[in-house]
């Protein structure tokens, strides 16, 4: 009974115990709980900016909290600096990875730590100022000020995105080709990469100009010289187009040796005379000559007064080729006159010899006719503009009846070729079966016994009277055409053709006209003021703005030009004589059309010719041929850029073409496919090289070595139709 009371009462004890806890030695401990520190905050922030995090803790936790990112106290300058108030402050530069792990704990054990991911992004860029100075010929420097710009900035100019070449966090500084900054002010911006990558406020930059820009400049050497060259464009740069034109109309003439039958005056290698026939010197002066607008003009006089070697000796052509260059600028009534008196042109169309010594005899037409209705008037009226005029029926008007032809052809006789000193012969002086060419350095002298001293009707109710002598009918046959109304807009739109453009608008032509008739001082004829309108028109100039190109713009070039265009670029040297060009006049002539070698007195194609399958004029696309344009691949490719040496030749005289890594092309080429497409754009492509014709070099280039570029992008750039037809 004992002991079961004791039982119960044990249990009873324990029972309390359990209620009301007790104090005994043998009671368990109760086992604390831990609760975890809520963190909050941004879950990105961009480099060099902070943000705070707060640490919530339950109320009865203690507040002595520790801050650290990944895993360091306080941070680092390279993850990022957090203080004892939760304040993180991202480092300058974003590392990688661009995450990191703010985390706090405290010394409070019945906490746990918080950690939170935060994101780094790359610090939002703002510019404060863009400036553009000139550092060469052909570049620009762009500096840019502001903050926020990292390693992988890139700058924007117009939309179009630059590399830097140097940067800090403040400043950006990359070159930028002149071709590329042809505009008074550009829009610049900066974009920051990835992680957070953002684009800049926008600020304006002035670009400092010169005086023409690389469009205008390319394509004024283009007008008016045998191509541009990057010291030509350089200058024109500096001078302006109007400058240009004016140094040019300064400079004397190129003028070939005064060849006699002794050949005296011939260099060393130039004998025998074929060694060096008369386009070796012109040749030379187009390419090399200080006088390119003289020379340009020449060639164009010569395309007009066409003087063909097919029949012609070219020992003749020397005088007449510096008669083109002489007279390049002077009055027209000097070009007719020294023309007509050449003995080039009196042995092509026979004035030369064309006798009369009897009323029966009658004079031969050939140089009559052409003097009317090839070098000067037309056959049919024009207008000022050059419209044709149509009378009642619609019909053309005819410029000259045959009756009047044959009046011109009275003119033109009793003139022969003058002796050695430019005297006159006693007899007409025929060209012997010995070879010998009389007069190659005299103009025609008159017989006045084998002159036609009958009356002559001329054109326009001019009348010469009877038994004057011949220098007399021929000043009134030369006054009688350059008082035509016909002359001014024929003879106009034949330069604005071969200098400008095939398609010239009627307003065109007909200020051009007017200034042929009248230079403002009352002088009609006057070469210089008409080459100056021809070339200074705003119709001739409208495509100078490197954005646009009209529909009507430019001419393709005919393939001596193209050939002198190219030669030009590539920079050649010569060796020896002039007898180094004999390799281009061999190439010319595969090419089809040889200086001063029409198959007749109209030239290598029609002025009117018509392209098929459109209304366009195109004079030049008659020569356009598959045959004669694989020539020009050929020989291009096999000879003058492979080589890259045309020559030597007989006399051991050559050309050497600058296609290599040192030249000017090829150092452009050891920077880079984009400084090398810039240079190819400023040669050839008047500074409008499109964006997919880029991106064709570009996919072509991109796996080639220097010297390989160079090559490859000439080539490509030489046959393009961008560069064939010159706007």
């Amino acid at each position: 009974m004992r002991n079961r009371n004791c039982l119960r009462g044990f249990l009873a004890s324990l029972s309390l115990c359990a209620l009301t806890g007790c104090g005994t030695a043998t009671q368990k401990s109760t086992v604390a709980t831990v609760q975890p520190i809520d963190i909050s905050g941004q879950a990105q922030v961009r480099a060099g900016q902070t943000v705070t995090f707060a640490a919530t803790v339950p109320q009865n936790g203690t507040a002595n909290l520790t801050w650290e990112v990944n895993g360091i106290q306080g941070g680092n300058t390279t993850l990022g600096t957090i203080d004892s108030s939760g304040t993180y402050t991202a480092p300058t530069q974003v590392p990688s990875p661009n995450v990191v792990t703010v985390s706090v704990t405290s010394s409070d054990s019945s906490l746990s730590p918080a950690s939170a991911p935060l994101t780094l992004l790359n610090p939002s860029p703002s510019l404060a100022t863009a400036s553009v100075a000139s550092i060469s010929s052909n570049a620009f420097s762009l500096t840019l000020t502001g903050a926020g710009f990292v390693a992988g900035s890139q700058i924007l100019v117009n939309q179009t995105t630059y590399v830097p070449s140097q940067i800090s966090t403040t400043s950006l500084q990359v070159g930028i080709s002149q071709v590329s900054l042809q505009v008074s002010s550009v829009t610049v911006q900066v974009q920051n990469p990835d992680p957070g990558g953002s684009l800049s406020n926008t600020v304006t930059a002035t670009v400092p100009q010169s005086a023409a820009s690389i469009t205008a400049a390319t394509r004024i050497l283009d007008q008016a010289a045998f191509g541009p060259t990057f010291s030509d464009i350089a200058h024109v740069q500096q001078v302006g187009i109007a400058g240009y034109l004016n140094e040019q109309f300064q400079l004397p003439a190129s003028q070939m040796p005064a060849e006699s039958w002794l050949y005296a005056a011939l260099d060393a290698g130039c004998k025998p005379f074929y060694q060096c026939p008369p386009d070796s010197y012109w040749m030379q002066y187009a390419v090399f000559g200080p006088d390119q607008l003289r020379q340009r003009i020449a060639y164009t006089l010569s395309k007009l007064w066409t003087v063909s070697y097919d029949s012609t000796p070219p020992e003749y052509f020397p005088y007449l080729l510096n008669v083109f260059s002489r007279d390049a600028f002077s009055n027209w009534r000097q070009t007719m006159q020294d023309v007509t008196l050449s003995a080039a042109m009196g042995n092509y169309l026979n004035m030369a010899n064309n006798m009369v010594q009897s009323s029966a005899d009658r004079p031969d037409e050939n140089y009559g006719r052409e003097f009317l209705q090839v070098f000067n008037l037309g056959p049919s009226r024009l207008n000022p503009d050059g419209s044709l005029q149509v009378d009642s029926s619609g019909n053309t008007i005819p410029v000259y009846t045959q009756d009047q032809v044959v009046g011109y052809s009275k003119v033109f006789t009793g003139y022969t070729y003058a002796n050695d000193n430019c005297s006159a012969p006693a007899t007409p002086t025929l060209l012997g079966t010995s070879g010998y060419l009389p007069g190659l350095t005299c103009p025609m002298v008159p017989l006045e016994t084998y002159h036609d001293h009958s009356e002559k009707q001329l054109l326009n109710g001019v009348v010469l009277p009877a038994g004057q002598t011949a220098n007399e009918d021929l000043n009134g046959a030369i006054d009688s055409v350059l008082e035509d109304p016909n002359l001014p807009p024929y003879v106009v739109e034949f330069f604005i053709r071969d200098l400008v453009k095939s398609n010239p608008s009627p307003d065109y032509i007909a200020r051009a006209s007017a200034v042929f008739m009248d230079d403002g001082k009352g002088v009609r004829g006057n070469m210089q003021a008409v080459i100056s309108e021809i070339l200074l028109d705003p119709e001739a100039r409208q495509d100078d703005d490197p954005s646009s190109t009209s529909p009507d713009a430019g001419h393709l070039r005919d393939p001596l030009s193209w050939s002198l265009a190219v030669l030009r670029a590539l920079n050649p040297t010569q060796t020896g004589d002039e007898s180094a060009f004999r390799g281009v006049e061999y190439a010319v002539g595969f090419f089809g059309a040889p200086a001063h070698s029409a198959p007749s007195v109209f030239g290598f194609y029609a002025q009117n010719y018509v392209i098929p399958g459109s209304s366009i004029v195109g004079p030049e696309f008659q020569l356009e041929t598959p045959g004669d344009i694989f020539s020009e691949m050929n020989i291009l490719e096999s000879d003058w850029i492979r080589v890259p040496l045309i020559g030597p030749s007989s006399t051991g005289a050559s050309l050497t073409l600058d296609l290599s890594t040192t030249g000017q092309l090829g150092t452009l080429a050891t920077q880079g496919v984009e400084p090398l497409l810039d240079g190819i754009d400023t040669l050839f492509y008047h500074g409008k090289m499109g964006s997919d014709v880029r991106s064709a070099f570009e996919t072509a280039l991109s796996e080639l070595s220097p010297a390989q570029m160079v090559r490859v992008a000439v080539y490509l750039a030489v046959t393009s139709p961008q560069f064939r037809v010159n706007q």
